[in-house]
């Protein structure tokens, strides 16, 4: 049995917006999605942001060649460059308040058919899944933001439920405002 590529949607859908889409990367919440992301920022030289509280973890990713702001994304993402934005993850507390905040900041940066990935966004009905004892982390309310944005006229948005740990992995891709879409 062959090991399952949590972050493949990622992987291959990063290299097309990538090859259409100019701007760097980021990530809040360092983990097994950062050598994915850091391939991508390579493959098209672009650098790749990385944001974590965990010290041990930034070093790593420092070490990787990756641009790392160490501390809470909330205080870590105003130190952030005002620069273009091509490709996302968030993937750090599973709080909607905090990803609500951390996703506004970063779709004013993100680049016209940008896009920025969510994780944990799937509403979770398996009890230990809510639990923060899980190793995975706990999925918390991440599932508001999604339901939020899929309201949101300026992106449109796509949902895994099956990918990346089974919690959910939202696509959220920032429309051009001056070309029509067809709407619901």
């Amino acid at each position: 049995m062959t090991k399952k590529n949590k972050w493949i949607i990622i992987e291959k859908l990063g290299e097309e917006v990538l090859t259409n889409v100019e701007g760097c990367l980021f990530e809040i919440g360092i983990g097994k999605s950062t050598p994915v992301l850091k391939k991508l920022a390579d493959n098209f030289r672009r650098d790749l942001y990385c944001f974590d509280k965990q010290e041990k973890l930034c070093k790593w990713a420092k070490e990787q060649g990756c641009k790392v702001y160490l501390g809470r994304s909330l205080t870590s993402i105003r130190l952030f460059p005002r620069i273009r934005v091509a490709l996302g993850l968030i993937d750090g507390r599973h709080e909607a308040a905090t990803v609500r905040q951390e996703l506004a900041f970063f779709l004013n940066l993100l680049s016209i058919h940008g896009v920025i990935f969510m994780h944990d966004t799937y509403l979770q009905t398996d009890e230990r899944m809510r639990s923060e004892d899980d190793p995975r982390g706990a999925a918390g309310d991440v599932y508001k933001v999604r339901q939020e944005m899929e309201q949101d006229d300026r992106v449109q948005t796509f949902t895994w439920p099956y990918t990346a740990g089974d919690c959910g992995l939202t696509m959220i891709m920032k429309l051009d405002p001056d070309r029509p879409y067809f709407r619901k």
